[in-house]
């Protein structure tokens, strides 16, 4: 299964994310979420170095960074949950990233 990080999550007036994916397997996508529901999908084309540096063997290195801006519905006011889900190419998922943030315009 995919493993990595949710290294930042933040919210002005778009929510603002970065991280890692990595998996033994092709990494088909990962999905922002926010209180359970996909929000949209960031493509995995950072080239991430000192990842890479800690997990050497694995073949997508170095490009397993992720990161962009999402809209952030207006009326989303409080506390929220934004996770960050990495699919492989065989269907398996998890996880990899959560925070929580409190929006107040």
């Amino acid at each position: 299964s995919p493993f990595g990080a949710l290294e930042q999550a933040v919210v002005e007036e778009r929510l603002a994310v970065t991280g890692w994916a990595l998996d033994n397997r092709p990494l088909d996508r990962v999905d922002v979420m926010v209180d359970g529901y996909v929000i949209g999908r960031l493509p995995i084309e950072v080239d991430r170095p000192d990842v890479c540096g800690q997990w050497t063997s694995y073949r997508a290195c170095p490009t397993v960074g992720f990161q962009g801006s999402l809209e952030w519905p207006r009326q989303a006011v409080g506390e929220h949950t934004v996770d960050i889900r990495a699919t492989d190419a065989h269907g398996n998922s998890r996880i990899i990233g959560r925070r929580q943030i409190n929006w107040t315009p």
